[in-house]
């Protein structure tokens, strides 16, 4: 499967997987249906079993901007805003589709995660940032077919089940320019 989310190769995140497969309820989102929407503290931590949740938020048009996805197999939350400050989230995670999730409560995460590894949280801090500073500079250094070249082998899984609006916002271009870049291919 497609791993967009280079920090969840990077991090071990194999403790927050196995708790919520241990511990998770199992809950179904409608596309649309949001686990979490801007402006709100997100409550729950989910892992994927089936199809994908997109990070959202509105610009200042009220135009959707997409700044990530989640898909089969990751973790879905907002971490840094609500598990790291406990302050609302930024960004709206909805389904992108009908997509199948096992959910747990946060502060449950948090309290297993500080007993059995009290710098896990940080550890997975660092890769979160490193991977957030370099979507940055990817943004601001390399031209629209630059980054859709750098970031297509991340994702090839999954390329043809995201609506090519999604793509274009998440790549900061329009609808149109990546229908070009993508037919150049």
């Amino acid at each position: 499967m497609a791993r967009l989310n280079d920090f969840m190769v990077r991090a071990d995140l194999t403790p927050m997987v196995e708790y919520c497969r241990e511990f998770g309820v199992p809950a179904v989102y409608e596309k649309g249906e949001a686990f979490v929407t801007e402006g709100s503290v997100c409550r729950y931590v989910g892992l994927v079993l089936s199809g994908y949740f997109k990070y959202s938020m509105l610009d200042t048009s009220g135009n959707e901007r997409i700044s990530g996805f989640g898909f089969e197999n990751e973790i879905i939350t907002d971490f840094v805003r609500s598990v790291q400050f406990g302050q609302p989230a930024w960004t709206s995670i909805v389904a992108g589709c009908r997509s199948e999730i096992l959910r747990v409560p946060l502060p449950d995460l948090l309290d297993y995660l500080a007993e059995h590894n009290p710098i896990y949280i940080a550890n997975v801090s660092k890769h979160v940032l490193a991977e957030a500073y370099s979507r940055s500079l990817m943004m601001l250094k390399l031209s629209p077919l630059e980054r859709y070249q750098a970031l297509y082998p991340r994702l090839v899984d999954v390329i043809d089940m995201i609506p090519i609006q999604e793509l274009a916002s998440f790549f900061g271009i329009s609808r149109r320019q990546f229908q070009r870049i993508r037919s150049s291919k």
